[in-house]
């Protein structure tokens, strides 16, 4: 095997090599991007736990201010559910339940933000591990490119007539002219340039 395919062979394998090796990097970032999504999906179902104890916090809010109303309208000798007491508990009922409709909303919200963060790490994973199949078939072509030209040029350098039976010794000078130099190897039908 000659030196250049030997060299292609090499240069190969150290592409190949390299490919694994930014592919086993891209699983490692699509295993973060995926993981990173988990993470910010349990935030959002935290949120979401603590919105709505939010919310019962004020529905229970609620319920004992409608019980001191209730209480200090009976103490007062006055009708509870009619008039003045009635009026506000009724204005406290319409701000306890804006209050609870935030609340609920802000815990949709936030389970919706943390399923998106998610399916986004999700999408991001997977085009992480795309990237990473990616970079591993474009060195193995590279590898397959490089072996083929190192074959190419290998193949370029050889001729039928590189193989030592084949070779002869030739003079170039004649024998009249013959020096003390050594003679120098030509191949059958070329020319043959002066040693100096």
């Amino acid at each position: 095997m000659s030196l250049p395919v030997v060299f292609a062979i090499a240069a190969a394998g150290s592409k190949i090599y390299s490919g694994v090796q930014q592919q086993k990097m891209y699983n490692m970032q699509a295993e973060q991007a995926r993981l990173q999504g988990q993470r910010e999906a349990l935030r959002g179902r935290v949120g979401a736990i603590n919105a709505n104890n939010q919310a019962l916090s004020i529905l229970q809010n609620q319920r004992k201010f409608y019980a001191a109303v209730n209480a200090r309208a009976a103490a007062g000798g006055v009708q509870a559910f009619e008039g003045s007491p009635a009026e506000i508990m009724f204005q406290q009922g319409i701000l306890s339940g804006r209050e609870f409709d935030i609340a609920r909303e802000n815990a949709v919200q936030s389970l919706n933000a943390g399923l998106e963060a998610q399916l986004a790490g999700e999408v991001q994973g997977k085009l992480y591990r795309q990237a990473g199949k990616d970079a591993l078939m474009g060195s193995i072509l590279e590898a397959g490119l490089s072996a083929y030209q190192g074959y190419k040029f290998g193949k370029e350098l050889q001729t039928p007539a590189d193989t030592p039976a084949e070779l002869e010794w030739r003079n170039p000078l004649p024998s009249s002219l013959s020096t003390t130099r050594p003679a120098t190897l030509a191949r059958p039908g070329e020319s043959v340039a002066f040693n100096r």
